[in-house]
């Protein structure tokens, strides 16, 4: 069984729309070089992902436009997966 770890004081957790025990996870890590999402289901990380920190503004800048649509392209495909 893997080991469950703390989030570190410097971040964040995120619930799923979908509230089925999923969350996102932001923590920083190498010195706060790295932001590092990961993703919980039930209390276990599935998966991760590193960020550079020079790539992080970039991120939330893609955010914050998409915000401002009135219909993000991603709600208008098909067939999308849960």
């Amino acid at each position: 069984m893997a080991e469950i770890h703390a989030l570190p004081a410097s971040g964040d957790v995120f619930g799923d729309a979908r509230d089925q025990g999923r969350a996102m996870r932001l923590s920083w890590h190498g010195g706060g070089q790295l932001a590092v999402l990961s993703i919980w289901r039930a209390g276990t990380c599935v998966a991760s992902f590193q960020l550079a920190r020079n790539d992080v503004p970039g991120f939330v800048e893609s955010l914050v436009r998409t915000l401002s649509d009135e219909e993000p392209e991603w709600t208008t495909r098909p067939n999308q997966a849960s």
